[in-house]
């Protein structure tokens, strides 16, 4: 009877001190009149001895807690180490092992400082997983699977550690940064923006934002913020922006600004296959008709955005394509003005060159 009643006891503090290590934070300080206060909560009330226990335990075996104690003054904090495993269940799968391994691989830059700190321990367990079992069929889906982009292969630039955390929580937030930039001309500007999205282009990823008592959208290199600072001003999104229609009309896939109808005719059945399985977008029509020798031909029809990389693809079908036609639809280009015709923000850059200055010849940009 006794060895059951220790049992249970032993399964009751196992299961407080369960519960003591799932409320401290990975990423901001909690005190022990916090945890007490929650444990309260949630029906387990212990006096403030017992928890100074629990904690001291927590301390005193940093490698199976590695959880911080910031000491220096009243009242003490608590939080997880950030370079630790921190406290998950269960063990990691293959499955979820493999899907954590191109998470931290494709989505680096694009998610939340905060949101990455409490991954980052599963991140770590997951390249140990596929490292102690090299040679497991899970670890081995890693060497078979590959994303390949359409550009040429560059190494990704570096972005500051601090300025990402503090653009991506103001980003969180709907909060102001003030930022400290510097473009491909080596020109620094210092600007007050607010925060409206994240867009990752191959291997760049830019910040698009509205630069403080403008009303227009602009978007800038991430690697080209060298500081940055999150502001207690919060503030209200745009109605009127839409990331998305922003990206369609802004430079990122080397976008002319016009919409256009786009009419090609073509004899060969491999590019309207291919077409048919990978149509430009929904408004894409194709259709069949005879020239006047016999021989069959295609008409595809779709309205899209005018761009280099267009031209590009015309350009490399070629041989394929017996025509084009483009009709232009609408202007997209900035109509955003001051009196004097000048757009009312600092020029948007498109590699290192302000936007107002570029022109397309011959699927080149070249400046005036």
């Amino acid at each position: 009877m006794s060895a059951e009643v220790n049992a249970r006891s032993s399964l009751n503090e196992a299961f407080v001190m369960i519960r003591i290590l799932e409320l401290i934070p990975q990423h901001r300080w909690i005190t022990m009149t916090q945890i007490r206060n929650q444990l309260a909560a949630d029906g387990i009330p212990l006096q403030r001895r017992t928890l100074e226990r629990y904690m001291k335990t927590i301390r005193e075996n940093p490698q199976l807690f590695p959880v911080k104690a910031n000491m220096d003054s009243r009242p003490y904090g608590f939080q997880w180490d950030t370079a630790g495993r921190g406290l998950h269940f269960p063990v990691l799968g293959p499955q979820e092992t493999l899907l954590l391994r191109l998470a931290d691989e494709y989505l680096h830059y694009l998610l939340p400082s905060s949101v990455l700190s409490g991954l980052r321990p599963l991140f770590r367990d997951a390249r140990k997983s596929t490292e102690v079992q090299a040679s497991s069929r899970a670890s081995s889906w890693l060497r078979k699977v590959k994303v390949v982009s359409p550009a040429l292969p560059f190494l990704p630039p570096q972005i500051s550690r601090p300025v990402f955390d503090a653009v991506t929580e103001a980003l969180l937030e709907d909060r102001m940064v003030s930022i400290r930039y510097r473009n491909a001309r080596d020109r620094v500007l210092e600007a007050n923006v607010k925060p409206l999205g994240l867009v990752q282009q191959d291997v760049r990823t830019y910040l698009v934002c509205q630069f403080e008592k403008f009303s227009d959208y602009r978007h800038l290199a991430m690697h080209r913020i060298e500081a940055a600072t999150v502001s207690c001003i919060e503030f209200e999104r745009p109605e009127d922006f839409d990331l998305e229609d922003y990206t369609a009309n802004a430079p990122f896939n080397y976008s002319q600004g016009r919409t256009v109808k786009l009419e090609l005719l073509t004899d060969d059945p491999t590019l309207i296959k291919n077409l048919s399985e990978t149509p430009f977008n929904t408004t894409q029509t194709i259709e069949e008709k005879s020239l006047e020798d016999g021989t069959l031909a295609w008409t595809v029809t779709v309205m899209l955005e005018d761009s280099i990389l267009l031209d590009g693809w015309l350009a490399m079908r070629r041989n394929s394509i017996l025509s084009t036609t483009k009709t232009l639809v609408r202007d997209n280009r900035e109509k955003a003005k001051t009196a004097d015709g000048k757009s009312d923000a600092p020029v948007r850059e498109y590699a290192g060159v302000p936007h107002t200055e570029l022109l397309v010849e011959n699927h080149r940009i070249v400046e005036k």
